[in-house]
């Protein structure tokens, strides 16, 4: 509750706060595994801001293979299930998933292009869809591509390349994922596309600015390869962010046509 009244204070009247409808937005992770008195918590926090004039839209990271179940009351034992939790959901204003990598699926790994991933994806957004209040909205992601192996080499997690198919390019898996799962699930209540991540460099979902360099499937390991699994990584320069401003601009020329932005 001093966070939210922080937020209100120092932050949700800047005006560079992100908002819809007017609706400062406040971005909530890992929502799914919360366990305790939260709904109590939301319900306090959102009655708190109102009664100082904010209506704040919470977005919630809701969306992932397997979340804990939902359970209005103080017990901490987390229960693990693979359902949507409707009623923590009507908690918020929309949900999203922060990153669907998940280890324990391998057959999502390597290239998305002849990978299960995109269609697993497809898969759970469809569920969630199916079950979630309608008094919420749908905000889906995109990410460049995912590899912990700098950092978690021992735990031997597979890699899904920057590169869509073999070829394709630097950008090509960021590119698909936006045109496939992102743009055909944006809810008009909320107009938004996440992006997982500015600079999470350890994970190499950043899409953050970085030197220009010639593709390499080369590393630093002792065998040269046990970082990049062969995959080829290229230092990318402006290539997101350019990526970003076109799409971008397609949307907007498109509202602009009066067509529909997805």
């Amino acid at each position: 509750m001093s966070d939210m009244h922080y937020f209100a204070t120092t932050l949700f009247n800047h005006p560079q706060y992100l908002r819809l409808n007017g609706r400062p937005v406040l971005i909530l992770y890992v929502t799914r595994i919360l366990v305790g008195e939260y709904a109590a918590m939301f319900r306090e926090a959102r009655s708190m801001l109102k009664e100082n004039g904010i209506d704040v839209f919470f977005l919630a990271d809701e969306i992932f293979w397997t979340v804990t179940e939902h359970r209005d009351s103080a017990d901490p034992e987390p229960r693990p299930t693979d359902k949507p939790q409707a009623e923590r959901m009507a908690l918020f204003d929309g949900i999203f998933a922060y990153n669907l990598y998940e280890s324990a699926r391998p057959a999502q790994g390597g290239y998305a292009s002849k990978s299960t991933f995109f269609e697993d994806v497809r898969t759970l957004y469809d569920r969630y869809l199916a079950a979630m209040p309608s008094s919420v909205a749908f905000v889906p992601y995109a990410m460049p591509g995912y590899n912990d192996r700098g950092v978690r080499l021992s735990a031997n997690h597979y890699a899904i390349p920057r590169e869509y198919a073999p070829g394709a390019g630097e950008g090509s898996l960021f590119r698909e994922f936006i045109n496939q799962l992102a743009l055909p699930y944006v809810d008009s209540r909320a107009p938004l596309m996440l992006v997982t991540t500015w600079n999470e460099w350890s994970e190499d979902t950043a899409i953050e600015p970085a030197a220009s360099a010639p593709a390499t499937t080369r590393d630093y390991s002792h065998v040269g390869t046990a970082l990049t699994e062969g995959y080829s990584y290229a230092g990318f320069g402006l290539s997101y962010l350019n990526i970003i401003s076109e799409v971008n601009a397609t949307a907007m020329g498109n509202t602009r046509k009066g067509t529909d932005p997805k």
